[in-house]
């Protein structure tokens, strides 16, 4: 019996010591880089290609590799090999990879306009095409031409039985796409946001990220857009619009108007937000002077007006201050603060 429990152990530690050792290997993701013109790449263009997790909707996208590529004078497609530590990579997280190309100088010329999934839930890891689309373009992506970008401001949610619920005149119900496959958007007084993945097909899923849960003042249709975006499952764009469909409802967007109305001058205003603390701005051409108060190290600032989809906005850096009528939203550095009040 010895002799048996003797060999059986021998045979065990035999298997053990030849097994390779896995963990801390490296894995290589490969494909190539192409668009679709026939424009010949700058001779010193430089390809930028990185491997992402983009499992959390509220959170930056974390790179995991990336692999810069000199064209030194060659065209599309371009090759490349992206080494990554598998440890790092879990079944259950969503990775994808994006890829742009810069000239010389450094100016951005092509970039990825959709998200491209790898490694998990089915995607590919290796041979993976990233079609790149030029900067200032439409997307390229059959069906999904200029989803990226423009700020969508819904029309109707329209059922197959004609009825269709519209949003009242005063309402913000709008969506935005971001190259970096993150959506976000404004439903009536909440803003909302996650992640996204498209394929050439026009296959859309949402994966609802960082939600306010304001009570906005009735008649809000806020609810039914978010139930409603809950059951996306394809998109479409024609014409300037978009269309995002699920079992039974159609939700029809425009583009909203980004353009930047002229703000009323030379004024003085005080907001008093929830989190029990006040700041203050003047109105100039084009811009405001900001007064941040005592919990923002007591600073003063110049914020220049941008384009936004309503109201007047405001941007310089990480601060931003967005007006709406009697309201206003505050960031800084990352943090917003909605529920701001014009006192006075």
């Amino acid at each position: 019996m010895r002799l048996l429990l003797l060999s059986l152990l021998v045979a065990v530690a035999g298997c053990t010591s030849s097994r390779p050792a896995a963990v801390g290997a490296g894995s290589t993701l490969t494909g190539t880089v192409t668009y679709l013109q026939r424009i010949a790449l700058p001779p010193d263009a430089v390809v930028t290609v990185r491997l992402l997790d983009v499992s959390l909707a509220d959170a930056p996208s974390a790179t995991l590799a990336e692999q810069k590529i000199p064209t030194e004078g060659r065209n599309v497609p371009i090759a490349y090999a992206l080494s990554y530590d598998p440890d790092r990579i879990e079944p259950r997280r969503r990775y994808a990879v994006r890829a742009e190309v810069r000239d010389g100088a450094g100016a951005l010329r092509w970039t990825t306009d959709t998200t491209i999934p790898v490694l998990t839930q089915g995607a590919p890891s290796d041979d993976v095409e990233i079609r790149v689309v030029q900067v200032g373009e439409a997307g390229a992506a059959p069906g999904t031409d200029g989803l990226v970008g423009p700020v969508w401001r819904l029309v109707e949610i329209a059922t197959p039985d004609g009825a269709a619920l519209r949003p009242e005149a005063d309402e913000v119900l709008t969506i935005t796409f971001a190259p970096d496959g993150r959506y976000s958007g404004q439903a009536d007084c909440n803003r909302i946001g996650g992640a996204y993945t498209v394929d050439a097909t026009g296959a859309l899923d949402l994966s609802q990220g960082a939600t306010t849960l304001a009570a906005c003042a009735p008649p809000s249709s806020g609810d039914a857009f978010v139930q409603a975006l809950a059951q996306v499952e394809r998109v479409g764009v024609s014409e300037g619009r978009m269309a995002l469909r699920g079992p039974g409802r159609a939700l029809v967007f425009e583009r909203a108007d980004l353009g930047m109305a002229p703000q009323p001058t030379g004024r003085t205003l005080v907001f008093g937000c929830d989190q029990a603390f006040t700041f203050r701005i003047r109105t100039g051409p084009g811009e405001i002077a900001l007064w941040l108060p005592e919990r923002f190290g007591d600073r003063t600032l110049v914020l220049g007006q941008v384009r936004a989809a309503s109201g007047a906005r405001y941007q310089d850096g990480d601060v931003t201050v967005w007006t709406k009528g009697d309201e206003a939203l505050l960031e800084v550095d990352g943090e917003s603060f909605a529920g701001c009040r014009l006192q006075g």
